[in-house]
């Protein structure tokens, strides 16, 4: 369950309150979660708080408000019995990720910002971290979605002109996890229909992203060789059609039956490799920069069928969809105009 967070009379809310410069007291954030504290569920017992990217300030300026803020909701999330929080980090309201339209200073290198963005998200996670050590936090959108490499393979032409500092970001949530916290790429790609789809989609986010091939501009060298033990990846799964791919109740139970069993290698597998990485990434967070077990490099191509090779763009001021990018696959770092 994700629970809004705010209190009956919106004297508080957490969701969109957190991450801007407005303090927000661990003993409000305490009073608005009162209610669920002590609860008695027997079935529901993952359950987050939601919280959106608003207005943060620009990655260079003051960020000691929405840090404390965070380590407040932290604090007030275990209190609650709450494993974490999802985080929505899609830019309704301001440009905050995207790179120089909606920066304080454009003159500054895109690199500098990416490095600056990376940072703050690992003050954020780390003082999270200090007041819940076993905090899991889930980014809808993962690091990938800054990678142009990544992205286009995911059918997102041009998404990364306009999020060029939410990957980044995501990065420092990882840097700053330790051994105890988790990080969990909330894989908002609502286009996975089959088993091979899912199963693509868990290797470019797990290991191609890390790769020499994608060589991405805002991970780090020396967090490379490890980082398929220091993510976990979800799936965003909708509940209605996307584009021209359908959502009905045959799709639903081709998908999860194709999810819930199957050989090494298939997204059931895939599942239990979520729940087990949090182990092997506790001991890989203590020797940053070994070798992970396994190369996927081999996996780096276009991933799943051509009608799943979607591009968002937005009419009318909503996002939709439409088909495949016309040509060849560009190389990293190009793409199709729109």
């Amino acid at each position: 369950m994700v629970v809004y967070l705010r209190k009956p009379d919106l004297t508080v809310d957490a969701t969109t309150g957190v991450m801007s410069t407005t303090p927000m007291p661990y003993a409000d954030l305490a009073s608005m979660l009162e209610p669920l504290k002590g609860l008695p569920f027997s079935r529901l017992v993952n359950n987050f708080g939601y919280v959106l990217g608003k207005t943060p300030p620009d990655f260079f300026d003051d960020w000691s408000v929405p840090i404390q803020n965070f380590a407040n909701l932290a604090r007030a999330l275990k209190d609650a019995g709450l494993k974490g929080f999802f985080f929505d980090n899609e830019q309704y309201f301001q440009p905050w990720g995207e790179y120089p339209g909606g920066v304080a200073n454009p003159m500054t290198s895109l690199p500098d910002y990416q490095a600056q963005a990376a940072l703050r998200g690992r003050q954020v996670m780390e003082a999270m971290v200090a007041e819940f050590p076993e905090i899991v936090v889930v980014p809808l959108h993962g690091p990938y979605i800054s990678d142009p490499y990544s992205v286009l393979r995911l059918g997102f032409a041009g998404v990364p002109d306009r999020n060029q500092l939410l990957g980044p970001f995501s990065v420092g949530f990882v840097q700053g996890a330790g051994i105890s916290g988790q990080v969990v790429d909330g894989g908002e790609i609502y286009w996975c229909r089959t088993a091979q789809d899912f199963s693509d989609t868990y290797t470019l986010r797990r290991y191609d992203l890390a790769s020499d091939a994608a060589n991405c501009p805002y991970l780090p060298a020396s967090l490379r060789p490890s980082w398929p033990d220091l993510i976990s990846i979800g799936y965003g799964v909708s509940d209605r059609p996307v584009g021209s791919l359908p959502m009905n109740p045959r799709s639903w139970r081709r998908r999860w039956s194709t999810r819930s069993s199957g050989p090494t290698g298939t997204p059931g597998s895939i599942r239990r490799a979520g729940r087990s990485s949090c182990r092997r990434r506790r001991v890989a967070r203590r020797r940053i920069g070994s070798t992970p077990s396994a190369s996927r490099s081999a996996c780096l191509r276009p991933l799943g069928r051509d009608p799943a090779r979607l591009r968002p763009s937005r009419r009318g001021g909503r996002r939709d969809f439409r088909g495949p990018p016309p040509g060849p696959t560009p190389a990293a770092g190009g793409f199709e105009p729109p």
